[in-house]
This record gives structure tokens, C-alpha cells and sequence, in this order.
């Protein structure tokens, strides 16, 4: 058995006890939530404080163009099949999942909200750096995924976020971005 099937079975096989199966469900499914409620506080403070928009509207293009990187181009490129196709005795736990398992999504889009975060609030750290931890275990204990999509997954978020970063800190001023400035007022 390879390592990566020998670490699923080690985290999805273990005791499911109610509470632990709501704490991963709860984990898993706060990610969308989460990122919903990140650019309607952005774009809330764009709004009412009436600063200039071109980062969050840079940020939610970048974001959404990372989530279909992700779920469309790479996972139809490495078309691996989800754990309960290729393995026994996989424990399930919500529903089932229908596309491929390489790289988890769920894992790029809290790592790389994490960085956002991070970026804006940096003391929130504190939270999302476990919590991006908690929700890439989950996606294994819950049967979703093998541990190297969440690796994989985890990995190109924090690399993502960090270029999105890069990309702000150098050219959101640049004098060719100047043209596009503008002030709520």
C-alpha cells in the first residue's frame, strides 16, 4: 500500500464519534461561507469608507480564477479518482462526492483565504492558521480526498495568496494601474 493510501486509511479509518463526524462536516463546509463573507466585509469597507476599489476588485478576479484553475483545469488534467472509487472500506461521512480528487479545492480556497486574510487582518491569523489546518484533515477523515490533494491543495493556496500579494504590493500603484483609480465619493 502506498504512503498516501496508508495515511488515509490512518485518518479516515479512525473512531468516528458524532461529535468529531460535525466538528469535520462543520470545518469543510464553513469554507464557501467563509470566503463569501471576506469580500462582502471588503467590499463593504471599500464602500462605506470610500476607498479606492482596485484591490478587492483585483482580489475577487484573482480568487475566482484560482477556483477554476483548480476544480476545472487541473482536476480534468489528473482526473484521479475521489477515495471511495479506488480504495475499500472508505468511510463516508456527509455526501458523496461526484468529480475528481486532484487537488482538493476545498483546501486551495482556505489556504489561499487564509493568505488574504492574513493580508488584511494579519492578528485573524491566529484562527485561520489552524482552522486551514482542521479543514484539510477533514477533507480526508470525511472521505473526500487522498492526503496529497489536501497537501497539494494546501500548497498551491499558500503559493496563490502569496503571488496575489506580490502582485498587489508591486503594481496595484504602478502608474499604469493609475489610470484605473478611482474614489468612491
Amino acid at each position: 500500500m502506498s504512503l498516501d493510501g496508508a495515511l488515509f486509511y490512518f485518518v479516515n479509518g479512525t473512531i468516528h464519534p458524532a461529535w468529531l463526524d460535525f466538528l469535520m462536516l462543520l470545518a469543510s463546509r464553513a469554507v464557501a461561507p467563509l470566503a463569501v463573507l471576506f469580500f462582502a466585509a471588503l467590499f463593504i469597507e471599500t464602500f462605506v469608507g470610500k476607498k479606492d476599489f482596485r484591490e478587492v476588485t483585483f482580489l475577487g478576479l484573482a480568487f475566482g480564477l484560482g477556483l477554476l484553475f483548480n476544480s476545472v483545469v487541473l482536476k480534468d488534467t489528473f482526473t484521479r479518482p475521489r477515495p471511495e472509487f479506488s480504495l475499500d472500506n472508505v468511510s463516508i461521512i456527509g455526501r458523496h462526492e461526484t468529480d475528481y480528487s486532484f487537488p482538493s479545492v476545498h483546501s486551495f480556497t482556505i489556504a489561499l483565504l487564509s493568505v488574504l486574510i492574513a493580508r488584511k487582518k494579519y492578528s485573524l491569523t491566529v484562527f485561520f492558521l489552524p482552522f486551514t489546518l482542521l479543514t484539510g484533515v477533514s477533507r480526508i477523515y470525511l472521505g473526500a480526498h487522498y492526503p496529497s490533494d489536501v497537501l497539494v491543495g494546501l500548497g498551491l493556496g499558500l503559493l496563490y495568496g502569496l503571488i496575489i500579494n506580490n502582485v498587489i504590493d508591486k503594481f496595484i500603484e504602478h502608474p499604469v494601474f493609475k489610470i484605473l483609480k478611482f474614489h468612491l465619493e
